[in-house]
């Protein structure tokens, strides 16, 4: 994800959560918007929003929920169950 100056000041756990919030609501692009182009691979906006909108509404996803399992603070990694 996104380290910015407007994101500093939230834990990786939280921007996890706000990313997940995105699908259930089909805003794509808002979740691109929060992903770090290094770590996205380089993929383009129009490649990441058919991507995920062919998973998440192929799969129908309802009443998604996230639940942050742990965080490692060194290896700067959430492990999470959605």
């Amino acid at each position: 994800m996104l380290a910015t100056k407007e994101n500093a000041w939230r834990t990786p756990e939280e921007l996890l959560v706000e990313y997940m919030d995105h699908i259930p609501k089909q805003e794509y692009e808002e979740m691109y918007a929060m992903l770090h182009i290094e770590a996205s691979g380089n993929v383009s906006q129009e490649d990441f929003v058919t991507r995920n909108s062919a998973i998440y509404e192929g799969i129908e996803v309802q009443n998604m929920t996230v639940e942050i399992l742990t965080y490692d603070e060194e290896q700067m990694t959430v492990t999470y169950q959605t």
